[in-house]
This record gives C-alpha cells, sequence and structure tokens, in this order.
C-alpha cells in the first residue's frame, strides 16, 4: 500500500539551497497519519532579510540546531522512505531539497513526487491555485501560512480532499521523479503554453466539425515538439489520451471533449496576462486549421467567431488575422489566392522564422546578410553551442549585438534549437515585438541561426 509524505520547506536566503524549516507529516494509503513533526534546521548559511520577513525565522531561532545532514541521516530519510513525496508547488519544495542534498553529498533515495498545485489547478476553478485559497474552498486549517508545519498539514488535508472529491484515490498518474526537477524544472507558465496550444489546435482541427486524417498530424506534431515534458503531471495524461485516439486514427466527439478538457483549466490559469494565453491559444487554433495545408469556410468562419468573442483587439497579430478572415468572407466563398494568403499569414504568426525562411527565393537572400553598420538581436537556442559563439562570430563581420528590440535593429535571429520558456511555443517576446516592427513598417528582418552562413 503507497504510503505519503507530506511536507514543505522554508528557506534563509534567496539562493534556495539550504533549508532552515521543515515540516512532515506520513500517511498510509487511506490518509491516517503515522507521523508528523517540525524541525528547525541550521542552514550553515546566511539569512535574507526578504526571506525572514516570509516565514519570520531568524537566524538566532536556528543556532544550535542539527544541520539537515544529521536530522536527514538520523530521522528524516527513514520517514521518507518508501513513500510518494507530496508538496504544494512542488517544484520549490524538491528543487531545495535537491540541492540541500547535493551540497551535504547525500544520496538522493528512488521516490516519486505529487505536487498538489498542479492536482488543484487540473480539477478545480478558482481566482487562483495559492494554498490558502485551496484550503479556503474545502474548508481545510492553514493556522499560519509559511509555517513549514501549517503548510505541510495543509498539504495534507488538501490532497485528501481532492483524492475524496475525485476520486483519484492517491493520485498516482505519472507523478514527477527526481530526473524531472535534474534536467527539466520547467515553469509552471511552461506547461500552461504547451497546454494552451493544445486546446487551440483541437479547436482548430474540429473548427469545421470534420476531423480529416492528415488534420490529425496537428495533434503527432504536438506530441514531438513537447516530448520532453511527457513524463509531468496531466501532460502525461494527455499524451495518454492523444495515443489512445490517434491509434485508431478517429476522434470521436467524446474524445475530442476529453482533450479539451485536460488542456482547458491550463488556459484558465492565473501565471499569464489574457493577452499572452490568447495569443498561446491562437497559434494553436491556426495550427489545427492549416495542419492539412487548408482552410475551408467553415473553418474561417468559426476561427471568426472565436477571436470576437476574446476580445484582444489591441494585439497586431489578431487584428491582421481577424481583417484578413473578415475580408476574405465577405462574398462566402475562399478561393485559392485567399487560401494561400490566409494560410501564409497563418505561418507567419505560428512560426515567424520559419515562415521568413520558407519565403527566400534564391541562395543570394540566404547568404547576402549585411553585418557592417547594423544591429543584431539574437533570441533562443542556438545549435552552434553557446550564443556567444554567434555573437562572436556577428562581431566579427561587423555587427554589433543589442540586448532588445527596436526600430533600430536590422535583424532578429532565431537560434536553430528555439526555448522552452517561449511565451508562444516557437517564439517569444523579442520575436513578436519584431513582427510589429514590420506591421509598423520597419525594415527589421527575422531570419534563423543557420541563415547567418557561420
Amino acid at each position: 500500500m503507497t504510503a505519503y509524505t507530506f511536507f514543505d520547506v522554508e528557506t534563509p536566503n534567496r539562493q534556495n539551497d539550504r533549508i532552515c524549516s521543515i515540516g512532515i507529516e506520513r500517511s498510509d494509503a487511506n490518509g491516517t497519519i503515522e507521523y508528523s513533526d517540525h524541525f528547525y534546521v541550521d542552514p550553515e548559511e546566511g539569512f535574507d532579510a526578504i526571506n525572514m520577513r516570509v516565514h519570520h525565522i531568524a537566524p538566532a531561532q536556528v543556532k544550535g540546531q542539527s544541520t539537515f545532514a544529521d536530522l536527514w541521516q538520523h530521522e528524516l530519510s527513514s520517514v521518507v522512505d518508501g513513500s510518494v513525496m507530496v508538496a504544494h508547488n512542488a517544484s520549490f519544495d524538491m528543487g531545495v531539497l535537491g540541492k540541500t542534498l547535493d551540497f551535504y553529498d547525500l544520496q538522493k533515495p528512488n521516490m516519486r513526487f505529487i505536487d498538489t498545485y498542479d492536482i488543484a489547478r487540473h480539477y478545480l476553478v478558482l481566482p487562483d491555485y495559492k494554498l490558502p485559497t485551496i484550503c479556503d474552498h474545502y474548508g481545510v486549517e492553514l493556522t499560519h501560512h509559511h509555517d513549514a508545519m501549517a503548510d505541510a498539514h495543509a498539504c495534507e488535508g488538501i490532497y485528501w480532499a481532492m483524492a475524496n472529491e475525485f476520486g483519484f484515490d492517491g493520485y498516482t498518474g505519472l507523478p514527477y521523479i527526481w530526473a524531472d526537477y535534474d534536467s527539466c524544472t520547467h515553469k509552471a507558465s511552461s506547461c500552461d503554453q504547451v497546454m494552451t496550444d493544445l486546446y487551440g489546435i483541437t479547436l482548430g482541427i474540429t473548427a469545421d466539425m470534420v476531423i480529416r486524417p492528415e488534420e490529425l498530424a496537428g495533434l503527432k506534431s504536438w506530441m514531438e515538439r513537447n516530448s520532453q515534458l511527457r513524463r509531468t503531471a496531466f501532460i502525461c495524461d494527455a499524451y495518454k489520451l492523444l495515443e489512445d485516439v490517434l491509434a485508431d486514427g478517429v476522434v470521436t466527439h467524446e474524445e475530442h471533449a476529453k482533450i479539451l478538457n485536460i488542456a482547458r483549466p491550463f488556459v484558465l490559469n492565473e501565471h499569464n496576462k489574457p493577452e499572452t494565453i490568447a495569443m498561446q491559444e491562437l497559434i494553436g487554433f491556426l495550427r489545427g486549421i492549416s495542419c492539412d495545408k487548408k482552410v475551408n469556410i467553415r473553418e474561417a468562419k468559426a476561427l471568426q467567431m472565436w477571436m470576437d468573442e476574446l476580445h484582444v483587439s489591441e494585439d497586431n497579430n489578431f487584428k491582421a488575422v481577424r481583417s484578413t478572415v473578415s475580408r476574405v468572407l465577405e462574398d462566402g466563398v475562399i478561393d485559392e489566392t485567399e487560401e494561400a494568403e490566409l494560410l501564409k499569414l497563418f505561418g507567419r504568426i505560428v512560426n515567424p522564422g520559419m515562415a521568413a525562411k520558407k519565403n527566400i527565393v534564391s541562395q543570394d537572400e540566404l547568404t547576402g546578410i549585411i553585418f557592417a553598420g547594423n544591429r543584431f538581436v539574437l533570441t533562443g537556442n542556438f545549435s552552434c553551442g553557446d550564443k556567444k559563439v554567434a555573437e562572436d562570430f556577428i562581431k566579427e563581420h561587423g555587427g554589433e549585438i543589442a540586448k532588445s528590440v527596436s526600430s533600430k535593429v536590422a535583424y532578429v535571429v532565431q537560434g536553430n534549437e528555439g526555448c522552452e520558456a517561449y511565451a508562444y511555443g516557437t517564439y517569444g517576446g523579442k520575436i513578436k515585438k519584431a513582427m510589429e516592427l514590420q506591421d509598423a513598417g520597419k525594415p527589421i528582418k527575422i531570419i534563423q541561426e543557420d541563415q547567418l552562413g557561420m
């Protein structure tokens, strides 16, 4: 039977690699508490004022207390042994625990982790998913937020409250493992972007209520682009669902609803501005519509209706899509020229760097970058290695490097490897700013790394 260890840590400073307080509760598979304790810990490290303002722990309170190494070796390791660890916003607590174990050269146990923040965000619709908000929702006592013991006890309370309400009887849907924190400590916003993209793609491929086999390529492409996150809680559920959907090549109405339902909570999160979420969703929608290289009347009307409901009128990309779609729909027919225009526009918004590259018509354009006297902004991860390699290449050829995009910049260079932190999946704020300048008539160009000729 699975046991669960609920815990919370507080840190002495902004390095977040030591622990000054830890609260732990262990329960059996039925929620019966087997162990509960709190420890002040000597972090052997200085305190930052901002941390003390949050948790109200001063250096004098931990002076002379056991170090984490002593606590772990003599008590804590046996408490957590054989259990699934549970924390609220686990990426923080598990990250701190991992760094602290590394500092003391202690072996990381073979444990799995669950994040109650992720579970709540998946199942509940709340103003936010902070611990006090979820405790208020369920009537779980939280005596003093940022007290490690109080937070651990509250985490235990909301976990079993959600388990009882939604029937997952101890969430075991592919919990995190240490490797997820060592190699991919993703921000919640990254997962939000990925799932919002899936939501938009699903809307796009079903916009005309007909799902053709070639449109399923949009779902396959989503799985390929985000394979590094497939072990992440809830994204792994989406993978399993999509694998079942793609197995027979048919998306039933029930499957369609399940995909939207599993992605929708991530669209309704509090991490990003509404404009950013709308752009993420638009990009997914355009991917879904155009993945079969076709745009029909029903798809265009569905896109128009969706955009009218969002009221994001100030974004240039929304303006461009809305005005173009409205003009094309005026006569109720989409001819070949109009379809090509829509596909070109959709491609530019979905992946502006690749779209610009596809429009190159000659080898001279590929290698004819003018370096001397021009400013370059670099974005994303570069296949040449360190971004500095590309910067040095540009400087050697007479170019200048700028940190931000402005009308004085001639080229925005996107690394071939992209970036997990991109707000819009295939690009981020620098590319978007360059696109806005292009729309304003500025001669700024968006190019890919391999167009530099390195």
